[in-house]
């Protein structure tokens, strides 16, 4: 990974240790980039790290997860409540629907462990991805009917509860992507 100004400045390389290869997610901070890493010697799992954009050490985030299935599969970090969440692939389906991994799951991260996923009110649980966070709640994509209705909900990450912020419309498939408007960061050249 590189870090290149507006302006085409210096270029800062970017560097994981021990990590084959890297891509850049999001900013984490407006001085650390979050980043998923390839694990050494697993091609099909990876860890989360952040990574300061001025070259110095990367903070591992997450510990290594994913399978060749697919299931583990780390989708991304987001920080709400004091906690720090990640979406992650997992084999939950509606009942009849195709096996595999194809749902997701909200699950809080402690200590660079996965704890157990958050059960969110209103959901099936099957698949429930995070698109951001406001007020300390996470924003989530979350199936809440079989065969697979969705709605764009706002989740107390510490109780499950959920709020509907944009539910399907009767007779559609739901909400399908969704992510809120962060304003841009860099400026003047930097």
């Amino acid at each position: 990974m590189q870090v290149v100004g507006n302006a085409g400045g210096k270029v800062t390389r970017l560097t994981v240790p021990g990590a084959p290869s890297c891509v850049p997610l999001t900013w984490w901070s407006t001085s650390t980039v979050l980043a998923y890493c390839r694990a050494q010697g697993q091609p099909s799992a990876g860890q989360l790290w952040l990574v300061p954009t001025d070259g110095s050490g990367p903070t591992q985030l997450t510990q290594t997860s994913g399978s060749p299935s697919g299931n583990g599969d780390l989708g991304g970090a987001w920080q709400a409540a004091a906690g720090t969440y990640v979406t992650v692939s997992n084999f939950r389906q509606c009942p009849g629907a195709p096996s595999g991994p194809g749902g997701q799951s909200v699950v809080p991260v402690s200590g660079g462990s996965l704890e157990q996923p958050i059960a969110v009110q209103g959901t099936t649980n099957n698949h429930t991805s995070i698109v951001g966070t406001s007020g300390g709640n996470l924003l989530v994509i979350a199936q809440t009917s079989c065969p697979g209705t969705s709605a764009l909900l706002l989740v107390d990450p510490s109780t499950g509860d959920s709020r509907t912020v944009m539910a399907a419309t009767a007779g559609q498939v739901g909400v399908l992507a969704a992510f809120p408007y962060v304003a841009p960061t860099a400026a003047n050249g930097q």
